[in-house]
C-alpha cells in the first residue's frame, strides 16, 4: 500500500482521534509516519529506537517521553512491554487511529 499524505487527506480523519497533536512538534509528522509505516511488524520499535529514527528533527530524550505520554493519554498511540526485551517499552499506533489512516 502506498502511503501518501497531503492536507485534504489528513482533515478526512475522524477528528476524535486527536491526530492534531501530531503536528504541534517538529518531529511529530515524521514520527506519525514512522509508526503508521511499522504497524503490526514485529519486533515492533522501542521508544529508542524511534527517537534514532527521526531524521528531520531529533528532541530531547526527556522532551520525546513527555510527547509519547501525551500522545499515549490521548488513545493515538500504545506503549507496551518490547516483544524481544523485557526492559524497554514498545509505542505504536492505536488500532482505532491506524483504521482511520488506512481508510482515507
Amino acid at each position: 500500500m502506498e502511503k501518501n499524505l497531503s492536507l485534504s487527506l489528513v482533515k478526512r480523519v475522524k477528528p476524535q482521534y486527536q491526530i492534531k497533536i501530531f503536528f504541534e512538534k517538529g518531529y511529530g509528522f515524521e514520527l506519525l509516519m514512522i509508526l503508521w509505516d511499522d504497524f503490526n511488524r514485529s519486533p515492533q520499535l522501542s521508544i529508542e529506537k524511534t527517537l534514532d529514527l527521526l531524521s528531520l528533527h531529533q528532541p530531547r530524550r526527556e522532551t520525546f517521553s513527555r510527547f509519547i505520554n501525551r500522545l499515549e493519554s490521548n488513545g493515538c498511540i500504545k506503549k507496551s512491554i518490547h516483544t524481544e526485551k523485557k526492559s524497554m517499552r514498545s509505542i505504536s499506533l492505536s488500532e482505532e487511529l491506524y483504521k482511520s489512516l488506512d481508510q482515507i
